[in-house]
């Protein structure tokens, strides 16, 4: 195997450990100490395997923030400047999930997908960056709101899966997204927000409500049945 190239040795590599699907329970389905498991016993092959390893970028641009790991700073270090796909889970905010989230914040122009799941606390995102997320595809997001709903700034991103009480995506819509997943409207004003954002998404293919939970009066009124139909 010491014979192969190493451009077929990386595409090897990430044949057998691909990036792992969006899920919200991906510190379960898909836990990082396992990938880095399997990524250790790789580098023990020989030399070049390590070597190989080590310089394939997208096989560390897997980076979660959980209860179960949090190790962020070699994964990042050696994903260089791959696109990440980031992944959160958190309840608590502490000075040490803090600084951490800030590093990963801080490379937010190169994530391509994320799943970020926890609960709100006095009405603050503090599960969602701060800042834009550019060039970001797809987005699961999760948590208990307590107050106004948080916004996401993506102007790329093609799917968003949300399992919130009110929409995470601004008024104006999202002129690159595709699918959308998201809680059925409670109340008129949050059908008439529904309705300005699926108007100005003009790519928009798929819609799917996350909730089976909803009152009929208000769902009468909205007209979404009337306006919806195939």
């Amino acid at each position: 195997m010491d014979r192969l190239p190493t451009e077929i040795l990386e595409l090897i590599y990430l044949a057998l450990l691909p990036i792992p699907p969006c899920a919200f329970l991906f510190q379960f389905v898909y836990p990082t100490r396992h990938r880095i498991q399997a990524l250790e016993r790789l580098r023990l092959v020989s030399k070049k395997w390590n070597s190989a390893v080590l310089n394939t970028p997208r096989l560390w641009s897997y980076i979660e923030v959980s209860f179960a790991w949090s190790n962020v700073h070699p994964l990042l270090e050696r994903a260089k400047s791959s696109p990440l796909h980031v992944r959160i889970q958190v309840n608590e905010i502490n000075p040490r999930i803090q600084a951490i989230l800030e590093t990963v914040w801080s490379t937010a122009e190169r994530w391509d997908t994320c799943v970020i799941c926890n609960a709100m606390v006095s009405g603050e995102p503090g599960f969602l960056p701060p800042i834009s997320l550019p060039n970001v595809r797809e987005v699961w997001v999760a948590g208990i709101r307590t107050a106004g709903p948080p916004t996401l700034d993506a102007p790329r991103i093609e799917t968003l899966v949300e399992c919130f009480g009110a929409f995470v995506i601004e008024d104006g819509g999202l002129s690159s997204l595709r699918s959308w997943q998201t809680g059925l409207p409670a109340t008129m004003p949050e059908w008439e927000r529904f309705t300005r954002i699926t108007q100005q998404s003009p790519k928009l293919r798929s819609l799917q409500f996350r909730s089976i939970l909803y009152d009929p009066t208000t769902l009468e009124n909205s007209r979404f049945l009337v306006s919806y139909r195939p």
